[in-house]
């Protein structure tokens, strides 16, 4: 698994996006969420390959 920061969530677009230990941003998608997440939230999360490309999945609030 890998661990980030919440640095943002859109609930309009239905998104956010999650930046790695790597500066890496990730998006996520609020409807695969099984908690509430807010920014700056630390997490964990597994990557996943979309058809825009890597996306987080799994994602746990520390």
């Amino acid at each position: 698994m890998r661990k980030g920061k919440i640095l943002s969530v859109d609930p309009a677009r239905g998104h956010g996006l999650i930046e790695d230990e790597n500066e890496q941003e990730i998006i996520f998608n609020l409807t695969n969420l099984n908690t509430k997440v807010d920014v700056s939230d630390e997490v964990l999360f597994e990557i996943a390959m979309s058809v825009c490309g890597l996306v987080a999945i799994d994602i746990m609030v520390l």
